[in-house]
């Protein structure tokens, strides 16, 4: 392996622990089921480790378009600037691409894209391609009415497209999320997790996570500031975020791990993140 694919390779590893964006299956893109909880327009994020507060690990800037959609994102590292994410929206902000680049060898190399394809105003697919232009891998929406009722995730190989996962959702009258369930079968006949979802005062309160043996895997609890952001978020007791607000704007986040081995996650998994506007 050549030194500059392994030093991508790392920086691929580093993004799937330390930013929003997961690697787990488990995750989807809540923007789709829950209205932005905070709505705040940051020009830059920078991470820390909380054991070393005063030195940068990586940033990420952000450019927006007259509507307030992020249209480019620079990620950084140790202030060097590594990947670089292009995105496209049309008049009504509906995203309609999403480019990835990795600077290697002094220039900026294409990685791979996605197109955003919609159907009576709803998001129906999403489709992948690599860096050579071939498309590998795409997620299918199903609704009933506006409402998400399927998420589909398929994948390329062999000449044929091939079943991946899928996530099912359920809302209460209100329009709210009130469980995803997760399916690893095509037929969906077998759920293999579920998510619950609780309400109070118009907010999220409380997420449960239910495996696949009928077991509590954690209890995600929510509480908010006077202003209605969200001030902390607590996980089987263990407060995993506290955020903190000047002028009605947030201005730092840390976050907490608990699990069983910290030594996977860069920081040990306790970050701060600081936010300039």
């Amino acid at each position: 392996m050549k030194l500059s694919d392994l030093k991508i390779t790392s920086i691929l590893a580093i993004l799937c622990l330390t930013w929003f964006s997961s690697c787990k299956q488990n995750e989807f893109d809540t923007s789709l089921i829950f209205d932005e909880q905070e709505n705040f327009r940051y020009k830059k994020e920078t991470a820390f480790c909380q054991r070393n507060p005063e030195q940068e690990i990586s940033s990420k800037a952000f450019f927006y378009d007259n509507n307030g959609n992020v249209i480019k994102e620079v990620i950084s590292y140790s202030g060097i600037p590594e990947i670089i994410n292009k995105r496209e929206f049309n008049e009504s902000s509906q995203q309609l691409t999403d480019s990835t680049f990795y600077y290697r060898s002094g220039e900026w190399e294409y990685q791979n894209s996605t197109r955003y394809i919609y159907s009576r105003n709803l998001l129906s697919e999403k489709q992948r391609y690599k860096s050579d232009g071939k498309l590998s891998h795409k997620t299918l929406y199903k609704y009933i009415g506006s409402k998400l009722r399927w998420e589909e995730f398929w994948y390329f190989n062999n000449n044929e497209w091939k079943f991946q996962y899928a996530h099912g959702f359920e809302f209460d009258r209100s329009g709210r999320l009130v469980k995803k369930e997760s399916f690893q079968d095509e037929a969906k006949e077998n759920v293999y997790d579920t998510f619950v979802y609780a309400y109070k005062n118009g907010r999220l309160n409380e997420e449960k996570r239910i495996i696949l043996t009928g077991k509590t895997s954690y209890v995600k609890k929510y509480f908010y500031t006077p202003n209605g952001f969200i001030d902390e978020i607590t996980k089987d007791g263990n407060v995993v975020e506290k955020n903190f607000y000047e002028l009605n704007r947030l201005t730092e986040k840390h976050t907490f791990y608990y699990g069983i081995d910290p030594g996977f996650s860069p920081c040990g998994g306790n970050f701060i993140y600081k936010y300039e506007y």
